[in-house]
């Protein structure tokens, strides 16, 4: 896949008070994409995607902190954007309970290629601020009787606060876990579910100096109704 990209700054990008920027320039980009898949919907062996792109883009706008400490998006002159992706699945049903696992990784090298001045020099070839590198996603899907157990697990790697890579927030890995309970009718379908947010706890950062929330809970009720089903539509 090959594709040449126009991208227009949001509403927010522009005006946000405070830290918009009404000088922004649109980016524009081409990218190019391929992709592998080895075992595709195979009855023994796990489904492997293999993907690689590349990616140039032209003022990529990015929002960064400035000296007061108020983030604003400013233009990158050029951005050459890199990497690869993986994912492993395997899915097997057994007697009346079905397994999911998926594993993700994905690569990604995004950096600088061009300036619009040259005291920015020291930003060439450096990772952008806050993309991680390495990301890695695991998740095991258990399902039986409308019982179902999720539980995801996500490792996000070191994490760059600067520009010129002089500083950065370690990686971390968070774990989540689900049961979900589903009712089936004619009419309706009920969901109830259950869930446990950063299971172990851990501390970590998204943004510099901006702690996320430790282990928290959620629960809740979703109903689905079938409106062909509620209005009879039957036709004489």
């Amino acid at each position: 896949n090959v594709g040449r990209h126009y991208n227009l700054p949001s509403m927010n990008d522009l005006y946000w008070v405070p830290g918009g920027n009404a000088n922004l320039l649109p980016e524009e980009a081409w990218t190019e994409e391929v992709g592998l898949i080895f075992f595709k919907k195979h009855k023994s062996m796990p489904e492997i995607t293999l993907t690689g792109y590349n990616s140039q883009v032209d003022n990529w706008i990015k929002w960064q902190q400035t000296v007061g400490g108020i983030y604003s998006p400013n233009n990158l002159r050029k951005v050459h954007s890199r990497g690869i992706e993986t994912t492993l699945q395997y899915s097997k049903t057994i007697r009346k309970i079905i397994l999911n696992i998926r594993i993700n990784y994905a690569y990604c090298k995004s950096s600088i290629s061009e300036t619009y001045s040259s005291t920015e020099t020291a930003t060439i070839d450096k990772q952008l601020v806050y993309v991680p590198e390495n990301i890695v996603n695991a998740s095991i899907y258990l399902s039986t009787h409308g019982y179902t157990l999720y539980y995801a697990h996500t490792y996000t790697g070191l994490r760059y606060t600067t520009s010129d890579n002089t500083k950065s927030l370690d990686g971390f890995q968070i774990a989540n876990l689900t049961l979900e309970k589903n009712f089936h009718a004619s009419k309706f379908n009920i969901q109830v579910y259950g869930k446990i947010m950063n299971l172990f706890d851990t501390e970590y950062q998204v943004i510099a100096y901006r702690p996320m929330p430790g282990r928290w809970f959620s629960a809740g009720i979703k109903i689905n109704l079938n409106l062909k089903k509620l209005i009879n539509t039957k036709q004489i």
